[in-house]
């Protein structure tokens, strides 16, 4: 008995993504053997990074403060607490006495603001002798370009000045809090740990524990797995880099062809002779010289019209390690092999 068939992959699997991101990385190219569960490819999920940076650094410092609590702080850490405390002490001291550069700037804006009032009452009188016809009109105009002059650089300088205020207040203000924490830090040192701050570290450190989990299998799906071994037969998925994926959007395609499917339309009439376990014998007209072999493995239970006669899909599974045998790929099955002819014992 023969029958027609046609060749398609064992496997077939899309590599999806798990979540939105962008594409960063493209790791094979059409043709490249994979395996499964080797990362194909990789996407950014740049909020989530972020995310994970920020709770690291705050999960080691809790478990930093918990192991402080339950060994006790010991004097040598008390002594150092104390040293940072008075370096502070310090800085804010240099910050409210260092008046050298506010002092020259002061005296910078005396001596402007006395030649802004010369330059003031020479331009009145100049006006005063205008108006009187006594001095011309160019000699009033730069009287009053001299008295512009001056005018922005008194307005300068005292814009310096704000500006150096402010600053000193800043600084002064953000010192003055640290040093606020870090005699509150020392005080609580002293104190020695309490079973409710014990209590109360361990949930915090249980809490961004949890936290960092969660973000970190949030940032695994960034990675793009091969679900099976295979060959990626997506053309040019390289140039896919920077390409935006949402949740279960397909970047490429894995097709395994260690073995094939054969998928035989055999006659109605001939249905019969075909069993579970049946051998199959294939030939190509490009192996004229090689017999290809399987066993049946499923029956299709409903027959189908092709060729002007009713046939019967019957599948076998044909080994395929050098991958000699082509393929013809499931949603392009309309698309039939050179070599049609098979024989069903």
């Amino acid at each position: 008995m023969s029958a027609d068939f046609k060749i398609i992959p064992i496997d077939v699997s899309g590599v999806n993504s798990d979540t939105e991101g962008e594409v960063v990385d493209i790791y094979v190219k059409e043709g490249s053997p994979v395996h499964k569960g080797q990362v194909v490819a990789r996407m950014i999920d740049a909020e989530n990074e972020g995310k994970a940076v920020d709770t690291a650094g705050q999960l080691e410092r809790a478990q930093r403060e918990l192991e402080d609590l339950l060994n006790g702080t010991r004097p040598e850490l008390i002594a150092e607490q104390e040293r940072q405390i008075e370096l502070k002490k310090v800085e804010l001291k240099n910050i409210h006495n260092n008046k050298e550069q506010l002092s020259e700037l002061r005296e910078t804006l005396a001596g402007r603001q006395a030649k802004l009032e010369q330059a003031q009452k020479d331009l009145t009188r100049a006006k005063r002798m205008l108006e009187g016809g006594l001095i011309p009109t160019k000699d009033f105009e730069a009287t009053e370009n001299a008295e512009t002059v001056n005018t922005n650089s008194v307005q300068e300088i005292e814009a310096k000045i704000r500006a150096y205020t402010e600053k000193e207040k800043n600084d002064a203000d953000a010192m003055e809090k640290d040093l606020a924490v870090a005699e509150s830090r020392l005080a609580s040192m002293k104190a020695g740990s309490r079973p409710g701050e014990i209590q109360r570290a361990e949930a915090e450190v249980a809490r961004l524990t949890k936290n960092l989990e969660f973000l970190t299998r949030e940032l695994k799906k960034t990675d793009l797995i091969a679900k099976i071994n295979g060959t990626v037969t997506t053309p040019f998925v390289e140039r896919k880099r920077g390409t935006h994926l949402d949740p279960g959007q397909e970047l490429m395609q894995v097709v395994d062809s260690s073995s094939v499917v054969a998928i035989l339309m055999v006659p109605q009439k001939e249905w019969e002779d075909v069993q579970l376990g049946n051998k199959v014998l294939m030939k190509f007209d490009s192996f004229p010289s090689r017999v290809f072999e399987g066993t049946v493995d499923y029956v299709e239970p409903a027959a189908l019209a092709g060729n002007g006669q009713q046939v019967v899909p019957v599948r076998s599974v044909i080994p395929n390690k050098d991958g000699i045998l082509k393929v013809v790929m499931p949603k392009r099955e309309e698309i039939k092999p050179k070599q049609i002819r098979v024989s069903v014992t």
